[in-house]
């Protein structure tokens, strides 16, 4: 059995704060990607309503909030395409150069 890690700041702060629906879009959408080694990955609708067990219009008003509170972003090559999402996670500072020393 394969074990997908979580950032525990996922646990800590935002699971308290997410609607269960919308934490369980997240976490599917984190488990179809970093769970399989990829940071995005292209799932339809209907997909992730059958791995979290909620209608198709809960999934979209999750997805729509995830985006919204820039937990998840999203792109599609056409209006039909698949959808590509990438469980984002903005409490990780980017790396930053340090400052050059003065001479």
């Amino acid at each position: 059995m394969t074990a997908t890690p979580i950032d525990n700041f996922f646990f800590d702060k935002l699971l308290r704060e997410l609607h269960p629906s919308d934490a369980l879009v997240y976490l599917v959408i984190w488990r179809q990607s970093y769970g399989a080694g990829t940071p995005t990955v292209k799932i339809s609708t209907g997909d992730l309503a059958q791995y979290t067990g909620l209608s198709m219009t809960t999934v979209q008003t999750s997805v729509k909030a995830l985006l919204k509170a820039k937990l998840l972003a999203r792109q599609r090559e056409s209006a039909t395409a698949i959808t590509e999402y990438q469980a984002k996670r903005p409490w990780r500072k980017k790396a930053t150069a340090p400052a050059a020393k003065k001479s």
